[in-house]
C-alpha cells in the first residue's frame, strides 16, 4: 500500500497528528507533498521522524520506494510515483492546474493502482481533489480530513463537497483505518477477485442489475477488470470478505 498525504496551510499539526498514532509496516510506504516555496528550507522530514515511529526522508533525487518510510518532496519539486520508484520534477514556470498534490496522487493512481491511498489534510483552495478522485477512479481508497478538526478547512472541504472521499476523520483516526482497510483487503485477495471468473462474475452482473434498476446507470459495458476492482474496493471498505455477504448488503 502507497499512502500519498497532501496538506497545506495548517497541515504540519495534522501530519504530525497522523504519524503519532502510526507504527512502521513494511507494507505501507508513506508519500507527503505539501506547498513550500521554491527556495524555502524544509525541516518536515525531521518533525515527522520525531512525531513518531516511523521514518521520513526528504527525497533529494531518483530512488526506490521502501515499506516502512515516508518519503517528503523537497520544497518547489514535484514528488511522482512511477512503478515502484520515487522521482523528482520541476514545476512548469505558470501555476499548473492540476496542483502538486493532484500531481503525486494522479501519479499514484496511474502506476499504483488499486493499492493507492490518498489523503487530504488541512489547506486553502481545492489542491488534492483532483487526485483523489483519479485514485478511487483507479480503485483506490480516498481519506479526508474532518474539517472541524482543520486549522484551514479549504482543501477537505472542497474534496467532500466533490464526493471524492470514502473516509472523513481526524488525522489521529486515520492510522488505525488504514490498518483495518488493508487486513480487509488481504482477506478479500484483490488479485484473485480480479484475474478470475467464478462466484465473484456472477455477483458483479448481480450487483449491476441492481445499480441499474434502481439508478438508471448501466455499467454493463465497462471493462471487466475495473469492475471488479471497484467492487473488491467497496468490499474492503465494508469489512465484507463474501460476495454474497456484500450483495445482501447491497441489496
Amino acid at each position: 500500500m502507497i499512502v500519498g498525504l497532501g496538506a497545506s496551510a495548517g497541515g504540519l499539526a495534522a501530519l504530525k497528528s497522523f504519524f503519532a498514532a502510526t507504527a512502521p509496516d513494511p507494507r505501507v510506504a508513506y508519500l507527503v507533498v505539501t506547498h513550500l516555496p521554491v527556495r524555502s528550507v524544509s525541516h518536515l522530514a525531521e518533525l515527522l521522524s520525531a512525531a513518531g515511529p516511523v521514518r521520513a526522508v526528504q527525497v533529494e533525487g531518483p530512488m526506490p520506494i521502501e515499506g516502512g518510510h515516508a518519503y517528503v518532496a523537497p520544497p518547489g519539486r514535484l514528488l511522482l510515483y512511477r512503478e515502484g520508484r520515487l522521482e523528482l520534477a520541476e514545476p512548469p514556470e505558470r501555476p499548473p492546474a492540476p496542483r502538486p498534490i493532484d500531481l503525486m496522487m494522479l501519479s499514484l493512481a496511474e502506476h499504483g493502482s488499486d493499492r493507492a491511498v490518498g489523503i487530504v489534510l488541512s489547506g486553502t483552495d481545492h489542491d488534492g481533489t483532483l487526485g483523489l478522485k483519479a485514485i478511487r477512479a483507479a480503485g483506490g481508497v480516498a481519506y479526508v480530513q474532518r474539517p472541524d478538526t482543520a486549522e484551514f478547512e479549504g482543501m477537505p472541504r472542497s474534496a467532500v463537497d466533490a464526493g471524492a472521499v470514502d473516509r472523513v476523520m481526524a488525522p489521529a483516526e486515520m492510522p488505525a483505518a488504514l490498518r483495518a482497510d488493508l487486513a480487509n483487503r488481504d482477506r478479500i485477495v484483490v488479485t484473485e477477485l480480479v484475474d478470475r471468473a467464478g462466484p465473484l462474475d456472477d455477483g458483479l452482473e448481480h450487483a449491476l442489475r441492481v445499480v441499474l434498476q434502481r439508478t438508471g446507470h448501466d455499467f454493463r459495458w465497462y471493462r471487466p477488470t475495473m469492475l471488479r476492482r471497484r467492487l473488491a474496493r467497496r468490499m474492503a471498505l465494508s469489512g465484507i470478505e463474501r460476495i454474497d455477504d456484500y450483495l445482501s448488503l447491497l441489496d
